[in-house]
């Protein structure tokens, strides 16, 4: 069993058997604990943990991401198309 971080109980989930909070079988993840860019490999940086937990870790980077795409998305749609994409071009 992994300890997952940052809570202080232990995860119940166990490598290779059927999940006890999502249908389907657990398989370890390697999650980074670190806001290296790019992420590095240090070990103490490293954490096997269960899908459910490693996503908990990631929490606020997946927020992030999120908002990111969201804003882009956004900016990508007020953005007006240059004139030519814009015409039907018919073919010759």
């Amino acid at each position: 069993m992994h300890r997952p971080n940052p809570t202080p109980r232990r995860c119940k989930e166990k490598h290779g058997h059927a999940a006890t909070f999502a249908r389907g079988q657990v398989v370890l993840t390697t999650a980074h604990l670190c806001q290296c860019h790019p992420l590095c490999a240090i070990r103490s940086h490293l954490l096997a943990t269960c899908q459910r937990c490693h996503l908990r870790i990631d929490r606020q980077l997946h927020a992030q991401h999120r908002k990111d795409t969201l804003a882009r998305r956004k900016k990508e749609t007020l953005t007006p198309k240059p004139q030519s994409e814009t015409i039907n071009k018919r073919p010759p």
